[in-house]
């Protein structure tokens, strides 16, 4: 737990070889960039621990909004509309434009299906493309939208800690997580019901282990 919060700086523990691997983005790239230059270093995807799961991702985003009482809505408005355009035929940095020069200059890949051919041939991140396949991957997930996520992730960021700490097996470490969970989501379930957001009616659903891989 004293390595956390330091991804983004030189103090990182990965960046001074005090860990092997981490569990991170397509962003840490720039980190190594900067604090690290010319470290030699190598990424892969997760190992099919599910069979049939291959190419699990989480697909996180950033997200231009233009808030209540801004100056300039019509500006910002025009600028968001240009950083979702793109060239799909760009053959040069100065034909890149919108979310592809966007993402060249942040080393990021590309949310669009069809990238440009300098975009995909000269990205500056050294493994985009297996970014690129992640992201295109049928389980590459988002945070799930819900009001109580963040008490969620820190029961999940807890039950992950004990997994690799080899305090707990991943079975009862997540099981522990649902017991702990499972009256903050009945309550929060209540309370969308109330506000008429979700309908009050269940759907029946077939009886299955929580921990079961093969329930949705």
């Amino acid at each position: 737990t004293g390595f956390l919060g330091q991804a983004s700086n030189p103090q990182s523990a990965f960046l001074n070889g005090k860990v092997a691997m981490v569990f991170q983005g397509v962003w840490f790239n720039n980190y190594i960039h900067q604090y690290k230059p010319g470290l030699d270093y190598g990424v892969g995807n997760w190992p099919e621990v599910i069979p049939g799961v291959r190419d699990f991702a989480m697909a996180e985003s950033d997200v231009l909004v233009i808030p209540r009482g801004a100056k300039h809505p019509e500006a910002a408005w025009e600028f968001i509309k240009y950083a979702n355009t793109n060239n799909p035929h760009a053959r040069s940095l100065a034909e890149l434009k919108g979310i592809e020069l966007t993402c060249y200059l942040q080393a990021k890949n590309s949310p669009l299906r069809v990238w440009s051919p300098f975009f995909a041939e000269h990205h500056p991140h050294p493994h985009i493309d297996v970014f690129r396949r992640l992201s295109a991957s049928p389980h590459a997930v988002c945070v799930p939208r819900l009001g109580v996520w963040q008490e969620y992730n820190r029961e999940f960021i807890a039950a992950f800690q004990k997994i690799c700490t080899l305090a707990a097996t991943p079975r009862d470490a997540l099981a522990y997580c649902q017991a702990r969970m499972t009256g903050s989501w009945a309550r929060y379930r209540r309370s969308l019901e109330r506000h008429g957001q979700i309908s009050s009616r269940r759907p029946a659903v077939a009886a299955s282990s929580p921990l079961d891989p093969t329930t949705p």
